[in-house]
């Protein structure tokens, strides 16, 4: 029999397996595929349902990232968040291929739940076991990074996201037809842990930031930096609606520029999202237009470069004596600077900042929540959600659906 068209050649292909009496009676045999070392017969050999069978077979085998399809009552969790990590690696991307932040917080969900149940069957996970880490992490302590302070347990909303995460390891095995859909389904009956019902730890509300502990702050920070700073507080934007902006998406027709992200919180759901400037923030922006369309307008190189020509400006040591500029620098370097920052390097960023300023650290979504508290105090509510771009009215607590006229109007008077 020919082999099937449509399929490439590298693929594992149709076989026949015939046993001596069939080949002494000149019978055809029965059609198998083998895949990962185990044989899948698909009936009668010649037959148009073999053929069919063997392309179905092929197609989930692709699917399942070339994985032979398992027994439900067989596979252990381990496998299990082993094939969805080879997924969520390809999954949880950017736009320019780089892995989301999603990624790390997936990574220490899956691996407490092969550290704790990994050898056990994944069918035979139910809520009591989903409980019983949700009862190990309430437990769990954490050390907090760059503080001196003993390690303090994990908040009641990241223990919730951890579960939740766990939860979501099932959701895509069912799918998968890995396991299940009940288990996945009983899964779902656990509730999180509730405040005060439990030893785990609050946090405190996020509050606006003090101006001035940010004017403090932007003495030690690259004027790139400076600019993302004002401009978050002049819009109300996130911090990454921000810091990827380009020139290409600023519309500078009106008296209020428009800033639409190519990408965003909302953007895989469809959402769209403006964010205004005012004349405040058009001032501020508009020295870093002036560059290619599709460049960056808030580089790291950029920075780079610039405090490195400002250490050299600032140089006291004649150029006859010492060192050659450039010649103690590293030839190649571990991490090299980007075109854009990202939230993380952007938080360091100004974290070092308030260290050197002797500051109380403060994080830029302070920067958000200062300019929300300022707007829903002087416009009201429905003003906050229109500028803030929040896609559900409870985020702002608005009634009323959101006005691009009256975004429009606050982005004129407040900069």
């Amino acid at each position: 029999m020919a082999r099937p068209t449509g399929i490439r050649k590298t693929l594992p292909s149709l076989r026949r397996h015939q046993t001596p009496q069939e080949k002494a009676h000149d019978r055809p045999g029965r059609a198998f595929v083998e895949l990962d070392g185990h044989r899948h017969y698909l009936g009668p050999w010649g037959t148009p349902e073999a053929d069919q069978r063997y392309r179905n077979t092929l197609a989930e085998w692709i699917a399942a990232d070339r994985r032979a399809p398992v027994s439900k009552d067989e596979i252990t969790i381990i496998e299990v968040c082993d094939r969805f990590w080879s997924w969520a690696l390809n999954h949880y991307r950017t736009h320019d291929g780089r892995h989301t932040s999603e990624i790390g917080m997936l990574k220490s969900a899956v691996s407490i739940l092969k550290t704790v149940y990994g050898r056990e069957l994944a069918a035979d996970f139910g809520p009591l076991k989903l409980k019983a880490i949700q009862r190990h992490l309430i437990d769990s302590t954490i050390k907090r990074r760059g503080t001196p302070e003993a390690p303090v347990m994990l908040s009641r909303s990241t223990i919730n996201k951890y579960i939740d995460r766990v939860r979501r390891v099932f959701k895509w095995a069912a799918s998968e037809e890995l396991i299940p859909a009940s288990v996945h389904d009983a899964l779902k009956t656990v509730s999180g842990v509730r405040a005060g019902r439990t030893e785990a730890r609050e946090t405190a509300p996020v509050e606006p930031v003090d101006m001035g502990r940010v004017e403090a702050t932007l003495k030690h920070l690259p004027r790139q930096l400076v600019a993302v700073v004002r401009m978050q507080l002049l819009t109300g934007a996130r911090p990454s609606e921000i810091l990827t902006v380009r020139p290409c998406d600023v519309n500078t027709s009106g008296d209020v520029w428009e800033i639409r992200p190519e990408h965003h919180k909302g953007s895989h759901r469809g959402h769209a999202r403006v964010v205004y400037v005012g004349p405040q923030g058009q001032e501020v922006l508009r020295p870093f237009l002036l560059r290619e369309r599709d460049a960056y307008c808030f580089s790291p190189a950029e920075a780079e470069i610039e405090r490195l020509a400002a250490r050299h400006a600032a140089r006291e040591t004649p150029m006859s004596q010492g060192n050659v500029p450039g010649s103690n620098r590293k030839t190649i370097r571990q991490r090299k600077p980007r075109d854009y920052y990202d939230a993380s390097s952007y938080r360091r960023a100004i974290e070092r900042a308030c260290e050197d300023a002797k500051v109380v650290a403060w994080n830029p979504y302070q920067l958000r929540h200062t300019a929300a508290t300022m707007i829903r105090a002087k416009y009201g509510l429905e003003a906050a959600q229109a500028v803030l771009g929040h896609a559900e009215l409870r985020t702002t607590q608005v009634y009323a659906e959101a006005d691009r006229a009256k975004a429009l109007e606050v982005a004129k008077a407040i900069g």
